[in-house]
């Protein structure tokens, strides 16, 4: 059996549909629902983490990270924040 967890459920995650520690029987299955659900949740999720993955013998962690902010200067000298592209 091969476990698909989450390193740190965040708000997002806890208010969604899925579940943390879920099992499956083939590594590959393991794979295709860790992949789909990093992708959804990159897409989708409140854009405050960006998500990835990390691969072992028997399990598959998706990672969670803060986005970092860039600094941008408006006209007028006023500083406003812009999120950095998303992550594949």
């Amino acid at each position: 059996m091969v476990k698909v967890h989450i390193e740190k459920e965040c708000d997002c995650f806890k208010k969604s549909n899925y579940v943390n520690g879920q099992k499956y029987t083939s590594k590959n299955d393991a794979l295709l629902h860790a992949n789909l659900m990093k992708n959804y949740m990159n897409q989708n999720f409140c854009k405050k983490h960006i998500f990835g993955l990390e691969e072992n013998e028997n399990e598959i962690i998706v990672t969670v990270e803060e986005r970092e902010k860039e600094r941008i200067v408006a006209c007028g000298g006023d500083i406003a924040f812009k999120l950095p592209p998303k992550a594949n």
